[in-house]
């Protein structure tokens, strides 16, 4: 068998290993009567996407002198205490079943091809959780199968998974981290909903990302802390190839990657009263296709911090990175880097990382901010500025996540909520190395019975290096979304969303924009079965997804009318 389809079997066997990682106790059999034995109870009654009732709790701040290490995303499993108990349920499997209906009268918005359908999704999920002091993690796996009644040719079965966990092989110093990800998007872009009904199926990406990280942490009692490791990453994206008129060049294509990343840190400790430094040193190999075919990344940064005072850091570092992406041009940065920035921890809800550095070749500013703005209000802020391609960019986030109590996904470092892995369905998906600005914030009220929660993104992609034998292009996207939930009762909610996006595309198109809204009411029939019944207006009135001259189709309008049922076993 080739190298390259011994990388797809990897790639989804990794979803079941993690599972079966996390489940050493699937085999025991409950004893009638014990709490395992019973049906778990749903989930709180929010949509997709929705922020849970009540404001989630915020990481622990770290000490002035102590601390996970400041830019090494793996900081071993957490210890258990044997002054507390443990979970009563360190291990749970949680299997549910979902059918959705979807009756619309534009099957296809953005494209000419807009016909009325009805769409069934078969969704079966399971979710496996581990807390105990050998492995603590979430995994969840949830394919989805579509089916046209009308267009038996837009059939097909997507790949969604999300996990992240970490086994203590030798507790307390030899540790494995295991991350994947499946995720589906559009390659044309434009679209501001996300339901995969809404994807015609020549216009759909499917992204696998999966790695593993073993590594050694070792403690010099309290004068420093050492970390040393190798993380290998594959990552392939699937679909098929497009181009904006027939005999052009391909901006999209199937692409994958595996790299190979060496990585070493040494923190200092308490000893050092309110300085902390910390130096580290990372170098990524990559192998794969077009700008990262023999590319790398190299890094090496010295970083201190001073508390000023328990809630106010302050931050400066420097060092040299060396960076070569193959492509047209080929693109290659070795040249010293540094930062200055702030760490503020002013209450136990918020958390504020902002610096101005060098990195990449350029200099940017970059934000990772959760800020409790009283017992009822919330805000989460982030930017960033990368070089990347943007299956890179999609191992890079998947290596910041982790998942707080109620299993949603979050930065690790602040417990924001992280943007779509993978990317959402507003700008193209492309080949190619790109300078890509992000910034995402929301805005969150909580009620006793309401939830308001407004959201703003920003995204801009500049081309800096084409894949061979491909074309790419520079876009920019801003949206704005509002979403409002209010518990009817205890067993009922309604929600309402709407969300605006404004799109560009220099050169290719002209600027245009897109919308959703949505209503809903969902419904807990009893502890393992909860519906809803909703209805979509959706206007993707800019789109590549027609891979056409025609660039700017009618049609674009879609009511669609939803109605789900969700079973938990």
């Amino acid at each position: 068998m080739e190298r390259s389809n011994w990388r797809r079997v990897g790639t989804m066997v990794l979803p079941v290993a993690m599972l079966s990682v996390l489940t050493p106790a699937l085999a025991q059999e409950a004893p009638e009567g014990s709490p395992a034995s019973q049906p778990p109870a749903l989930p709180p009654l929010a949509a997709p996407g929705d922020l849970p009732p009540g404001v989630p709790s915020s990481p622990t701040a770290p000490e002035v002198r102590l601390g996970r290490f400041f830019d090494v995303p793996f900081d071993g499993a957490r210890p258990a205490n044997p002054g507390e108990a443990g979970p009563s349920r360190p291990y749970e499997i949680i299997p549910t079943l979902t059918a959705r209906l979807f009756a619309t009268d534009n099957a296809f918005p953005g494209s000419s091809r807009g016909r009325a359908d009805f769409v069934t999704s078969i969704i079966p999920s399971l979710t496996v959780t581990a807390d105990s002091a050998r492995i603590v993690g979430r995994a969840t796996y949830s394919p989805t199968a579509v089916f046209h009644a009308n267009s038996s040719g837009q059939n097909r079965v997507d790949h969604r998974f999300l996990g992240a966990g970490t086994i203590s092989i030798v507790p307390g110093s030899v540790f494995l981290d295991l991350r994947g990800t499946a995720s589906v998007v559009p390659i044309g872009g434009g679209l501001t909903s996300d339901l995969p009904e809404t994807f015609p199926r020549r216009d759909t990406a499917q992204n696998f990302v999966a790695s593993a990280s073993p590594y050694w942490i070792h403690r010099f009692g309290s004068l420093a802390t050492s970390i040393l490791g190798y993380s290998f990453t594959y990552a392939t994206r699937q679909g098929d190839t497009a181009r904006l008129s027939p005999g052009a060049l391909p901006f999209f294509r199937p692409s994958e990657f595996t790299a190979h990343t060496g990585f070493a840190a040494l923190r200092t400790g308490e000893d050092f009263g309110r300085l902390a430094v910390e130096a580290r040193v990372r170098g990524t190999l990559f192998e794969g296709t077009g700008t990262l075919d023999n590319a790398h990344r190299a890094l090496g940064i010295v970083e201190t911090r001073y508390a000023v005072t328990r809630n106010v850091q302050v931050l400066a570092e420097g060092g040299y990175e060396d960076i070569a992406f193959n492509g047209t041009p080929r693109f290659r940065v070795s040249e010293p880097v540094w930062g200055v920035g702030v760490r503020l921890d002013p209450g136990p809800n918020t958390t504020i990382i902002a610096r101005y550095r060098r990195r990449d070749g350029f200099n940017s500013p970059q934000l990772n901010a959760r800020v409790g703005l009283g017992a009822r209000t919330i805000l989460f802020a982030r930017y960033e500025d990368r070089l990347q391609t943007q299956l890179v960019q999609t191992a890079d986030l998947l290596e910041t996540v982790s998942f707080d109590e109620l299993g949603n996904p979050v930065d690790s470092r602040t417990g924001a909520p992280v943007p779509e892995i993978g990317g959402s369905g507003l700008l193209t998906q492309q080949n190619g190395l790109f300078r890509t600005r992000r910034g995402d914030a929301s805005l969150t009220y909580f009620l006793d019975r309401d939830t308001f929660t407004l959201t703003f993104r920003h995204e801009q992609r500049r081309v800096v290096a084409l894949d061979p034998g491909t074309a790419a292009f520079s876009q920019e996207s801003n949206s704005a979304g509002l979403i409002w939930t209010r518990a009817l009762s205890d067993q009922t909610s309604a929600s309402a969303q709407f969300q605006y996006g404004r799109f560009s595309t220099p050169g290719i198109a002209r600027d245009s924009d897109g919308y959703t809204f949505r209503a809903t009411l969902r419904h807990r029939f009893n502890e393992t079965l909860v519906g809803s019944i909703q209805y979509q207006l959706t206007n993707r009135s800019t789109s590549l997804a027609p891979f056409a001259t025609q660039l700017n189709p009618s049609g674009s309008l879609q009511n669609a009318l939803i109605a789900t049922l969700t079973k938990r076993f």
